[in-house]
Protein backbone atom coordinates (compact mmCIF):
# COMPACT_ATOMS: atom_id res chain seq x y z
CA UNK A 1 0.00 0.00 0.00
CA UNK A 2 1.21 3.39 -0.84
CA UNK A 3 1.84 5.43 2.60
CA UNK A 4 0.20 8.67 3.06
CA UNK A 5 1.43 11.82 2.04
CA UNK A 6 2.31 14.43 4.56
CA UNK A 7 -0.68 16.86 4.01
CA UNK A 8 -3.39 13.67 4.27
CA UNK A 9 -1.69 12.70 7.39
CA UNK A 10 -1.78 16.37 9.21
CA UNK A 11 -5.69 16.19 7.53
CA UNK A 12 -6.51 13.48 9.33
CA UNK A 13 -5.25 14.30 12.72
CA UNK A 14 -6.96 17.68 12.38
CA UNK A 15 -9.97 15.98 11.25
CA UNK A 16 -9.93 13.29 14.39
CA UNK A 17 -9.15 16.12 17.19
CA UNK A 18 -11.88 18.37 16.08
CA UNK A 19 -14.74 15.49 15.26
CA UNK A 20 -14.32 14.39 18.66
CA UNK A 21 -14.80 17.44 20.56
CA UNK A 22 -17.38 19.15 18.31
CA UNK A 23 -19.64 16.28 16.46
CA UNK A 24 -22.09 16.13 19.67
CA UNK A 25 -26.19 15.79 19.32
CA UNK A 26 -27.83 18.86 18.70
CA UNK A 27 -30.89 18.52 20.51
CA UNK A 28 -32.62 21.36 20.73
CA UNK A 29 -34.01 22.12 24.54
CA UNK A 30 -34.55 26.18 24.27
CA UNK A 31 -36.44 25.79 20.86
CA UNK A 32 -39.16 27.62 21.99
CA UNK A 33 -42.53 28.94 20.49
CA UNK A 34 -45.95 27.65 19.39
CA UNK A 35 -45.08 24.60 17.13
CA UNK A 36 -45.78 24.51 13.47
CA UNK A 37 -46.81 22.27 10.95
CA UNK A 38 -44.12 20.40 8.88
CA UNK A 39 -43.55 22.33 5.83
CA UNK A 40 -44.96 20.92 2.28
CA UNK A 41 -43.67 20.47 -0.59
CA UNK A 42 -44.24 24.21 -1.82
CA UNK A 43 -43.09 25.23 1.37
CA UNK A 44 -41.41 29.12 0.62
CA UNK A 45 -37.78 29.22 2.07
CA UNK A 46 -35.31 31.50 2.56
CA UNK A 47 -32.09 31.69 1.72
CA UNK A 48 -29.04 31.96 4.28
CA UNK A 49 -26.01 32.89 2.86
CA UNK A 50 -22.68 32.68 4.52
CA UNK A 51 -19.73 34.27 3.09
CA UNK A 52 -17.20 33.83 5.39
CA UNK A 53 -18.43 29.89 5.48
CA UNK A 54 -18.43 29.63 2.09
CA UNK A 55 -21.96 27.83 1.52
CA UNK A 56 -25.60 29.31 1.11
CA UNK A 57 -28.63 27.08 1.84
CA UNK A 58 -32.47 27.57 1.96
CA UNK A 59 -34.99 26.60 4.36
CA UNK A 60 -38.60 27.01 5.31
CA UNK A 61 -39.37 31.20 6.55
CA UNK A 62 -41.19 29.81 9.79
CA UNK A 63 -38.16 27.99 10.91
CA UNK A 64 -36.10 30.00 13.58
CA UNK A 65 -32.47 30.30 14.81
CA UNK A 66 -32.17 28.53 17.80
CA UNK A 67 -29.43 29.07 20.95
CA UNK A 68 -27.15 26.31 21.03
CA UNK A 69 -27.91 24.75 23.92
CA UNK A 70 -24.21 23.69 24.26
CA UNK A 71 -21.54 26.17 22.89
CA UNK A 72 -19.79 24.67 19.65
CA UNK A 73 -17.79 27.17 18.02
CA UNK A 74 -18.03 25.49 14.68
CA UNK A 75 -21.35 25.42 14.63
CA UNK A 76 -22.49 28.44 11.88
CA UNK A 77 -26.22 28.15 11.63
CA UNK A 78 -28.32 26.02 13.86
CA UNK A 79 -31.95 26.45 12.97
CA UNK A 80 -35.45 24.43 13.48
CA UNK A 81 -39.31 24.21 13.30
CA UNK A 82 -40.88 26.77 16.49
CA UNK A 83 -41.69 24.29 19.26
CA UNK A 84 -39.65 20.95 18.73
CA UNK A 85 -36.96 19.18 18.86
CA UNK A 86 -36.08 18.56 14.89
CA UNK A 87 -33.27 20.88 13.60
CA UNK A 88 -30.52 21.73 11.09
CA UNK A 89 -27.49 22.60 11.74
CA UNK A 90 -24.26 23.28 10.04
CA UNK A 91 -20.19 23.26 10.57
CA UNK A 92 -17.63 25.05 8.74
CA UNK A 93 -14.32 23.03 10.00
CA UNK A 94 -11.42 25.04 8.73
CA UNK A 95 -8.51 22.27 7.45
CA UNK A 96 -4.64 22.44 7.23
CA UNK A 97 -4.56 21.80 3.38
CA UNK A 98 -7.44 21.66 0.61
CA UNK A 99 -9.11 17.94 0.10
CA UNK A 100 -9.38 16.53 -3.40
CA UNK A 101 -12.13 13.16 -3.63
CA UNK A 102 -12.48 12.25 -7.23
CA UNK A 103 -11.16 9.22 -9.17
CA UNK A 104 -8.24 10.40 -8.98
CA UNK A 105 -7.83 10.40 -4.99
CA UNK A 106 -5.87 7.20 -3.98
CA UNK A 107 -7.85 4.48 -2.76
CA UNK A 108 -5.60 4.37 0.94
CA UNK A 109 -6.58 8.30 1.15
CA UNK A 110 -10.65 7.29 0.52
CA UNK A 111 -10.37 4.70 3.03
CA UNK A 112 -8.33 6.49 5.86
CA UNK A 113 -10.99 9.66 5.36
CA UNK A 114 -14.13 6.61 5.92
CA UNK A 115 -12.40 4.74 8.66
CA UNK A 116 -12.09 7.93 10.43
CA UNK A 117 -15.84 8.86 10.25
CA UNK A 118 -16.80 5.17 10.83
CA UNK A 119 -14.62 5.46 14.06
CA UNK A 120 -15.90 8.50 15.19
CA UNK A 121 -20.02 7.81 14.43
CA UNK A 122 -19.21 4.82 16.34
CA UNK A 123 -18.03 6.66 19.31
CA UNK A 124 -21.01 8.94 19.56
CA UNK A 125 -22.18 8.85 22.91
CA UNK A 126 -25.54 7.66 23.06
CA UNK A 127 -25.36 5.51 19.70
CA UNK A 128 -28.22 3.07 19.53
CA UNK A 129 -27.51 1.88 15.49
CA UNK A 130 -26.07 2.93 12.61
CA UNK A 131 -28.50 2.33 10.10
CA UNK A 132 -26.57 3.29 7.18
CA UNK A 133 -23.01 4.84 6.05
CA UNK A 134 -22.35 5.61 2.08
CA UNK A 135 -20.31 7.91 -0.13
CA UNK A 136 -22.27 10.53 -2.04
CA UNK A 137 -21.93 14.18 -3.76
CA UNK A 138 -24.39 17.02 -2.62
CA UNK A 139 -24.67 19.52 -5.61
CA UNK A 140 -20.78 19.04 -6.63
CA UNK A 141 -19.27 18.34 -3.32
CA UNK A 142 -18.46 15.01 -2.33
CA UNK A 143 -18.52 13.37 0.83
CA UNK A 144 -19.93 10.62 2.99
CA UNK A 145 -23.28 10.33 5.21
CA UNK A 146 -24.37 8.52 8.01
CA UNK A 147 -28.32 7.40 9.16
CA UNK A 148 -28.14 6.91 12.82
CA UNK A 149 -30.37 6.14 15.87
CA UNK A 150 -29.42 7.58 19.15
CA UNK A 151 -31.02 7.58 22.72
CA UNK A 152 -31.16 11.06 25.07
CA UNK A 153 -33.19 10.49 28.01
CA UNK A 154 -36.34 8.08 27.20
CA UNK A 155 -36.78 9.28 23.51
CA UNK A 156 -34.76 7.81 20.50
CA UNK A 157 -33.74 10.45 17.90
CA UNK A 158 -32.46 9.98 14.51
CA UNK A 159 -29.82 12.05 12.62
CA UNK A 160 -29.01 12.51 9.02
CA UNK A 161 -25.18 13.52 9.48
CA UNK A 162 -23.30 14.65 6.29
CA UNK A 163 -19.45 15.52 6.31
CA UNK A 164 -18.94 16.61 2.85
CA UNK A 165 -15.23 18.19 1.57
CA UNK A 166 -14.79 21.45 -0.52
CA UNK A 167 -11.00 23.07 -0.81
CA UNK A 168 -9.51 23.93 2.79
CA UNK A 169 -12.95 23.55 4.73
CA UNK A 170 -14.89 20.40 5.97
CA UNK A 171 -18.81 20.75 5.92
CA UNK A 172 -20.67 18.91 8.99
CA UNK A 173 -24.49 18.87 8.24
CA UNK A 174 -26.65 17.66 10.55
CA UNK A 175 -30.59 17.15 9.83
CA UNK A 176 -31.99 15.55 13.20
CA UNK A 177 -35.79 14.13 14.08
CA UNK A 178 -36.14 14.03 17.68
CA UNK A 179 -38.14 11.64 18.29
CA UNK A 180 -37.26 9.64 15.25
CA UNK A 181 -40.77 9.48 14.22
CA UNK A 182 -40.76 12.99 13.03
CA UNK A 183 -38.84 11.62 10.55
CA UNK A 184 -41.70 10.95 8.35
CA UNK A 185 -43.01 14.19 7.94
CA UNK A 186 -39.58 16.28 7.69
CA UNK A 187 -38.10 13.90 5.14
CA UNK A 188 -39.82 15.91 2.26
CA UNK A 189 -38.70 18.99 4.06
CA UNK A 190 -35.07 17.25 4.46
CA UNK A 191 -34.55 16.78 0.25
CA UNK A 192 -36.10 20.13 -0.17
CA UNK A 193 -33.41 21.81 2.22
CA UNK A 194 -30.10 19.93 0.79
CA UNK A 195 -31.04 20.40 -3.12
CA UNK A 196 -30.42 24.18 -2.30
CA UNK A 197 -26.96 23.89 -0.86
CA UNK A 198 -24.36 25.62 -2.02
CA UNK A 199 -20.54 25.14 -0.82
CA UNK A 200 -18.69 26.79 -2.89
CA UNK A 201 -19.19 30.63 -2.22
CA UNK A 202 -15.91 32.56 -2.00
CA UNK A 203 -14.26 33.78 1.18
CA UNK A 204 -11.20 33.06 3.37
CA UNK A 205 -11.65 30.10 5.87
CA UNK A 206 -13.74 31.18 8.78
CA UNK A 207 -11.70 31.17 12.28
CA UNK A 208 -13.36 28.58 15.01
CA UNK A 209 -13.90 31.80 17.37
CA UNK A 210 -15.57 33.42 14.66
CA UNK A 211 -19.17 34.51 15.26
CA UNK A 212 -21.91 32.18 13.58
CA UNK A 213 -23.65 34.54 11.03
CA UNK A 214 -29.90 16.40 -7.91
CA UNK A 215 -29.92 16.01 -3.76
CA UNK A 216 -30.27 12.18 -2.77
CA UNK A 217 -33.87 11.08 -1.70
CA UNK A 218 -33.80 10.24 1.98
CA UNK A 219 -34.02 6.56 2.61
CA UNK A 220 -36.32 5.01 4.95
CA UNK A 221 -34.32 4.69 8.05
CA UNK A 222 -35.51 1.12 8.57
CA UNK A 223 -32.46 -0.99 8.08
CA UNK A 224 -33.56 -3.75 5.77
CA UNK A 225 -29.95 -5.42 6.90
CA UNK A 226 -27.09 -5.11 9.05
CA UNK A 227 -24.75 -1.56 7.43
CA UNK A 228 -21.12 -3.07 6.58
Amino acid sequence: MKPMNDVTKRLLIALGAVLLVSVVFVVVSRNTGEQEPAASEEARLVEHRDEEGGFSVSYPEFWRKVEQTEEDPFIRLLVAPPGTDDSMSVKVIPLPGPVVINDDTPEEEIDALEDTFDRIIDQLPGLTEVVQRQRLVVNGTPGWYYIYKFRDGEEIGLHFRYFLFQGDKEYIVTFQAFPEDHYFDLAPVWDQILATFNFRLGGASPSPDGSPTSAPASPDPTPASTPT
